[in-house]
């Protein structure tokens, strides 16, 4: 009889501990499917958030640059060079013409490129037309006056620097800018053209969807005709 009731006491000490890995189980289980459901939501891109580049320039600088009156309520992508760039430029506005003939229809609606000519001395409006429309015809561009330009230029941590041969030596980078006015991601040109067409897609669909998006600098007060 002793024997048995220990036998007893062995399996049901089993049965609990059998018990017991299934909820360590269970509980493993439905966490690691809760954090993919966490991780699922989660945007990842493939170009930088602005605010990680603007090294140099206090928030509250920032949010003192500049509102695009007549590209109100879209989504703008602006690209810094000049007709006569020898190499980067042309490389990246293939690629931002490229990017954009991957967007959906409804999303290329949403969207203007924007070419800001470094070089307004040399770039007549007919140069920046001709260049431009080169890439795709949707594609617009401005020449602003140079103090607007600099304010413009140092607000988004473009670097534009003349060098003795007349090369503008400066930064290669797209910027996004949201519906709302805010820049929101920078596309280097190491990016391909599904990667910014990707990552295009992805903040239209969230800042389309009613959510706030993660800002870092809001464009609010210059007129930014030619």
């Amino acid at each position: 009889m002793i024997f048995l009731r220990k036998k007893n006491i062995d399996r049901e000490k089993l049965l609990k501990r059998k018990d017991a890995f299934g909820n360590i189980f269970l509980f493993l289980f439905l966490g690691g499917a809760f954090m993919f459901f966490l991780f699922s939501l989660l945007e990842f891109y493939k170009s930088s958030y602005c605010k990680e580049n603007f090294n140099g320039f206090s928030f509250a600088e920032r949010k003192k640059i500049f509102h695009f009156t007549e590209y109100s309520g879209k989504f703008l992508i602006l690209y810094f060079g000049y007709t006569s760039c020898p190499g980067v430029c042309s490389t990246m506005m293939k690629k931002l013409a490229d990017a954009y003939s991957l967007l959906d229809k409804k999303v290329q609606n949403m969207v203007d490129v924007v070419m800001v000519g470094l070089d307004p001395e040399n770039d007549t409006p007919e140069r920046m037309e001709r260049y431009v429309k080169s890439f795709n015809e949707s594609f617009s561009w401005k020449l602003l006056p140079k103090k607007e330009l600099d304010k413009v230029v140092n607000a988004l941590g473009i670097e534009a620097v003349v060098l003795e041969d007349g090369v503008i030596e400066h930064s290669s980078y797209a910027v996004l800018i949201d519906d709302k006015g805010y820049a929101e991601l920078m596309f280097p040109i190491e990016l391909n053209p599904y990667e910014i067409a990707s990552d295009i897609e992805k903040i239209v669909r969230k800042n389309d969807g009613g959510i706030l998006s993660d800002v870092c600098v809001l464009l609010n007060s210059a007129d930014f005709s030619p």
